[in-house]
């Protein structure tokens, strides 16, 4: 499942990043990737003047089970 979140809130929720990496491709906007050591993975816009980025999730198997129980 793939939902719109913040990336701080993300963090907040689920740790420190275990990887973040920005690419930039020729004539295209950059994009911000980022993985947690449990498989959740998130895509977006790197951090805007305010230091928030809007990144899709997508959970791990594990987060998935927890959300759906909730």
């Amino acid at each position: 499942m793939v939902e719109q979140h913040e990336l701080t809130d993300l963090t907040a929720r689920l740790g420190a990043p275990h990887l973040e990496q920005v690419t930039v491709r020729s004539g295209q906007p950059s994009q911000l990737l980022v993985h947690w050591g449990c498989g959740c993975t998130a895509m977006g816009a790197p951090a805007s003047g305010k230091g928030r980025a809007g990144v899709r999730w997508s959970r791990c198997d594990h987060h998935a089970a927890a959300e759906s129980v909730a």
